[in-house]
């Protein structure tokens, strides 16, 4: 009984694991985080320009294609 009493008490909310892990935020916070912010002028433009580039692929197979 004396064995599981000094176990209860080494294990309590206040223990400096719990404290430290309780502050750092974790992979899904941060994914979530980085997902919610705006977004910048740079993120926009490769946003846009991957599109083009993909539009402009898919428009020259096509004319490749009937011509």
């Amino acid at each position: 009984m004396q064995t599981d009493a000094a176990v209860l008490n080494q294990v309590t909310p206040q223990s400096p694991a719990r404290e430290q892990v309780r502050h750092q935020p974790g992979f899904i916070d941060r994914v979530t985080n980085n997902l919610e912010r705006e977004d910048t002028v740079v993120e926009y433009l490769m946003g846009y320009g991957v599109c083009a580039i993909t539009m402009l692929y898919l428009l020259g197979n096509l004319v490749r294609m009937l011509f």
